[in-house]
């Protein structure tokens, strides 16, 4: 009876203790909570106060080395490996070729082409960024930026490279097709130099 009057205790003060809080805490700080809970060194309001001092940092980090997210019917066709990146938006920039910046058009293929030898952003800062839109640059809004450094192929045979976008109040991705043509609202999402 005791144990389940703690474990009861125990959830109820996690419930209140991380309502305030906007990430969950480790697996590691709950269970060090638990013991110190258990042997009477943490009462009352110290359990908020033990966690914000053992908190993570607030730091984003995105393993540009990780396999990215492959939706169904498609491959990955390449995908450059970067090591890990703390985000940061002012250590990217938004590159358009020349095409692009004088409200022309170029074809995806020969875009990639010229991005080669750029340090374009894979897919994992994509699909880190839809999980974390507050971290997207206002500036971002109203294009449609494409994150090169990882190719996927359709089940149909064509290649794309996707994108986030803006849309409704909302961030989305999407894909532009390699064969098809990139505007001056498609830039692509690159480290600064």
């Amino acid at each position: 009876m005791w144990r389940f009057v703690s474990t009861f205790v125990f959830v109820l003060l996690f419930a209140f203790t991380f309502s305030a809080f906007a990430e969950e805490p480790t697996v590691s700080q709950l269970t060090e909570l638990h013991e110190l809970i258990k042997s009477g060194h943490v009462t009352g309001a110290e359990p908020e106060a033990f966690l914000e001092q053992n908190r993570p940092s607030e730091k984003h980090v995105i393993d540009l080395d990780a396999d990215p997210f492959v939706p169904d019917g498609f491959s990955i066709e390449s995908h450059k490996k970067g090591g890990k990146l703390e985000w940061n938006p002012d250590k990217v920039s938004l590159w358009f070729s020349i095409e692009q910046r004088y409200g022309g058009a170029i074809n995806g293929n020969s875009l990639q082409k010229m991005l080669g030898s750029k340090e374009v952003l894979n897919a994992n800062v994509l699909y880190y960024l839809l999980f974390h839109p507050e971290l997207i640059p206002d500036e971002w809004k109203n294009k449609a930026v494409f994150f090169w450094g990882t190719v996927y192929r359709h089940s149909d045979g064509h290649l794309c490279v996707r994108c986030l976008y803006w849309r409704g109040g909302k961030w989305f991705w999407g894909h532009g097709w390699l064969n098809h043509d990139f505007y001056d609202i498609s830039p692509a999402a690159v480290f600064r130099k």
